[in-house]
């Protein structure tokens, strides 16, 4: 065999070796394709946890607070719009018309209430019970009067009366006395005569 043609079987041979171990490397690099990635992975995790400062951060105190830098807010109080208790005009003025006629030409009933205990003033449903309406004073000419401020019994007192100035003098048939004011107006004319009676003071008043 000559060397020319020698030549040529080795140099085919290496090439045939050649294209051999290049498809080898071809396959075992698609066999094991996350060789690559891996690594590129690693160099991104790499590359966050170096960034990441926050393990050394200062962790600061919170300030501290000052009470007085609190103001507590205040709200006006609400107002009552409760009516106020009559009182009289001028207990000097000389009434046009003498209190012991004014006095026997009317009935009155209850105006208002007031707790003796308390000083406030309450309703009179409470006080007397729903027939409160039925309560009255009524004075005679002849010096009598009678007197209901118990209507769910349906009792009425009775007794003689004087007027001495502002006041109803009064004696109850079974002995007992009293003395009750009267109010009146700019004019001198009765507007309220206040009755003490148990635990509360009745404003009897002209219908």
């Amino acid at each position: 065999m000559s060397k020319k043609v020698i030549a040529i079987v080795a140099l085919a041979a290496a090439i045939a070796v050649s294209s051999g171990v290049i498809a080898f490397t071809g396959s075992n690099q698609k066999n094991n394709p996350s060789t690559a990635p891996t690594s590129a992975t690693a160099s991104v995790d790499n590359g966050s946890v170096d960034s990441d400062d926050s393990s050394d951060a200062e962790i600061l105190d919170p300030p501290e607070l000052d009470p007085s830098d609190f103001v507590e807010e205040t709200y006006p109080e609400e107002e009552t719009n409760a009516p106020e208790l009559p009182t009289s005009y001028d207990e000097s003025i000389e009434p046009s018309v003498p209190y012991e006629e004014q006095i026997i030409s009317t009935t009155m009933s209850i105006k208002y209430v007031v707790d003796h205990s308390t000083g406030a003033e309450t309703s009179p449903r409470v006080a007397f019970g729903k027939d409160y309406n039925y309560c009255y004073a009524a004075f005679s000419s002849d010096k009598s009067f009678e007197m209901c401020v118990d209507p769910s019994s349906g009792m009425i007192l009775h007794g003689t009366y004087a007027i001495y100035g502002n006041v109803v003098s009064v004696q109850y048939d079974n002995g007992l006395g009293a003395e009750y004011d009267i109010l009146n107006d700019e004019n001198g004319d009765i507007t309220h005569i206040i009755v003490s009676h148990g635990d509360y003071d009745i404003y009897f008043g002209v219908d």
